[in-house]
């Protein structure tokens, strides 16, 4: 569901297509084919797939600052990573990624305090630290803590303590038609959508902190909707699976707000369960038209 439009501030681009953006086939083939065999000392091959994402990922977020708050690009790169597959990997590396991934977390309620500054993120960081002693004493402790966690994954990754598992047969990833057939729905309002979401359904926009995990929540939202969204349209441009069962979706909505015309860029991340039904549904958009 995208957020309720009139309570939207003006954002840049959708986060979401910048950190899916450059996420390429070759990516995709990297995240889908099997273990090979390896020389000693060489990275597992399942490992270097993952490590091979980060870095992609990291890139995204590092690029993100320059338009967007720190704390929102972090989200975005955790978001990222929460979507890769680790279960064909060691338990230690499992767990030195973990760590990681809390490390960085854990900077999300520092970096807020400087959600106004942009730059690229080490470029962002020296804006921070020249700012006073106490700002750069807490910036450089996690530093320190993504930086030590990192140091971890690198070990993990050199040194894995147990054979890497043979590769699991993912489930059938649902169909694009489905997918499509989803929005067709949203697009009218249509209160049958809600019989496509799982019972443990959560909603959440990560730029407005908008939230919902019940159905007849959704219902009241399509009603508030109806009443205030006229010629509302959705064209999905792309679809990218970033799992079986992860998907992002890229287009374009429009229509008229209470009467004033809107047209907007989103992205909608979407988690299926096994049944294809949608356990979690992310929105980004791009409202620089409606105002606030």
């Amino acid at each position: 569901m995208h957020a309720e439009l009139g309570r939207w501030s003006p954002r840049l681009l959708s986060l979401a297509m910048v950190v899916v953006l450059g996420m390429t086939d070759a990516v995709s083939t990297l995240a889908q084919d099997g273990a090979g065999t390896r020389s000693a000392g060489e990275v597992p091959a399942e490992i270097e797939r993952i490590l091979e994402m980060d870095r992609i990922l990291g890139k995204k977020r590092n690029l993100i600052c320059e338009h967007a708050s720190a704390a929102t690009a972090v989200r975005a790169y955790l978001i990222g990573l929460d979507a890769i597959d680790f279960r064909p990997c060691p338990k230690e590396f499992v767990a030195a990624f973990r760590a990681h991934h809390n490390a960085w977390e854990s900077s999300i309620p520092f970096l807020q305090i400087h959600d106004s500054l942009r730059g690229e993120m080490h470029d962002l960081f020296d804006k921070i630290r020249q700012l006073n002693d106490e700002q750069r004493t807490q910036l450089d402790k996690h530093v320190r803590e993504i930086t030590e966690t990192w140091t971890m994954v690198e070990k993990a990754s050199a040194n894995p303590q147990e054979p890497i598992p043979a590769k699991q047969t993912e489930p059938a990833r649902i169909k694009e038609t489905e997918i499509r057939q989803i929005f067709a729905r949203y697009a009218q309002f249509d209160d049958s959508l809600v019989d496509m979401l799982a019972d443990e359904f959560q909603f959440q926009d990560v730029t407005t902190n908008l939230k919902a995990s019940k159905k007849d929540e959704i219902l009241a939202m399509f009603k508030s909707y109806r009443k205030s969204i006229t010629d509302y349209r959705i064209d999905v441009y792309s679809i990218l699976f970033i799992a079986p069962r992860v998907v992002d979706v890229q287009g374009r909505i429009s229509g008229k707000l209470r009467g004033k015309p809107f047209e907007t860029l989103f992205s909608t991340a979407l988690i299926f369960d096994a049944n294809n039904r949608i356990k979690s549904w992310t929105d980004h958009v791009n409202p620089n038209t409606f105002g606030d």
